[in-house]
């Protein structure tokens, strides 16, 4: 049986935005799921958002990715690895990730964060990488994001709080 989560996931997969909104989307998954300097290697539990992130990738910066899945033997859940290797600076820089030094941004940049469509669209991308939500119809109805770093997590809720 799916969950509330991942159906919310799949349908918000589906929903394209314009290439300032993808752009604020695709920052936003990689800022909280990024793993490795060298190649950008991110993990989703969900299909649709390993297809997504290709997608993105291929329609923005013109650059091919690798779809890997790999059962987790812990939770018997299949894990997608999408892995780029080709401009990666560049578009790290570009989804201010990284400086021109490139050093990890602490703070998103502005322009990534410029209109409120833009925001939404970050928000969106925090929530494919790290959200879940349990349904309405539930006592337990709630949101949650696990962020990892302090100054993320204060940037989405300030995010959050202007909504």
């Amino acid at each position: 049986m799916i969950s509330f989560s991942t159906n919310v996931k799949i349908e918000l997969s589906s929903i394209d935005g314009t290439d300032t909104e993808n752009i604020a989307e695709l920052s936003a998954f990689i800022r909280n799921n990024y793993k490795n300097d060298l190649k950008i290697e991110l993990v989703t539990e969900n299909s649709k958002i390993a297809r997504r992130l290709y997608t993105l990738f291929k329609n923005i910066y013109n650059v091919s990715c690798e779809i890997n899945d790999k059962n987790n033997s812990f939770n018997r859940n299949r894990l997608y690895v999408v892995t780029l290797n080709e401009k990666v600076i560049e578009i790290l820089r570009d989804l201010s990730i990284i400086d021109s030094n490139n050093n990890y941004l602490d703070n998103v940049e502005d322009y990534i964060v410029d209109s409120e469509d833009e925001k939404r669209a970050y928000l969106k991308g925090v929530f494919l990488a790290t959200g879940s939500i349990n349904d309405p119809k539930t006592s337990r109805y709630h949101l949650e994001f696990f962020i990892d770093k302090y100054e993320e997590a204060l940037f989405i809720n300030n995010l959050l709080n202007e909504f």
